[in-house]
C-alpha cells in the first residue's frame, strides 16, 4: 500500500459524509487556521478536512518552549471550538467530547 491508497481512503471517507458534518469540520478547522494565521502570519499552514484532521504550523526547531509559546498551542488548540460556538451556535463532540478532542488535548 501507499500514499495513493491513503490518499484514496481518506477522500472516500469525506465523500460519504453529510453536508452538515462537513460544514461542520470546515468551520472548526477553519477556525483553527484563521487564528493560527493571525498569530503566525508567516508560518506554513495545512488544513484538512480530513478523519484525525490537523491545522498545524510549521514546528519551530527548538526544544524548548517558552509560556507564549505554550500559550499559542492552547488557542490555536481552542480555536476550532470557539468557531464552532460563534458561528454555529453549539460545538461538536470532536471540539470537547472525546478523550482525544482538543479540549482534552488543551487540558492534559
Amino acid at each position: 500500500l501507499g500514499d495513493a491508497h491513503l490518499e484514496q481512503a481518506i477522500l472516500t471517507e469525506i465523500a460519504s459524509l453529510p453536508p452538515e458534518q462537513l460544514r461542520i469540520i470546515a468551520v472548526h478547522e477553519a477556525g483553527h487556521a484563521a487564528i493560527l494565521y493571525r498569530m503566525q502570519p508567516e508560518a506554513e499552514l495545512v488544513v484538512s478536512l480530513a478523519s484525525a484532521t490537523t491545522v498545524s504550523p510549521v514546528p519551530a526547531q527548538s526544544a524548548f518552549y517558552t509560556r507564549s509559546d505554550v500559550e499559542e498551542q492552547l488557542v490555536g488548540l481552542l480555536a476550532g471550538r470557539a468557531a464552532e460556538e460563534v458561528l454555529l451556535g453549539a460545538v461538536s463532540g470532536g471540539a470537547g467530547g472525546s478523550e482525544h478532542s482538543d479540549l482534552a488535548k488543551a487540558s492534559a
